[in-house]
């Protein structure tokens, strides 16, 4: 979800990979003529590799892809009821 606009991409697949999270990354960039500041993970599932003791270690091809478009990867926070 884009900050301002709230605008968000979303796209089937029929199995998450990180290439394919990297590819739909891809799509949303080229859909919306930029990449964000932060892309904001919901689930971990493909996008991360580990938990080092201080936070989640993402999958080096989605590292690569936001170190080329300037941005920051992060894992939401679930909400609590």
């Amino acid at each position: 979800m884009l900050g301002y606009s709230h605008a968000f991409w979303a796209e089937s697949m029929e199995k998450l990979t990180t290439e394919g999270m990297a590819r739909t990354m891809v799509h949303a960039i080229e859909y919306f003529g930029g990449a964000p500041r932060v892309w904001n993970f919901e689930f971990a599932g493909a996008s991360i590799t580990h938990w080092d003791g201080q936070g989640w270690c993402f999958q080096p091809r989605l590292v690569s892809l936001a170190r080329c478009c300037s941005s920051e990867l992060r894992m939401s926070t679930p909400i609590r009821s």
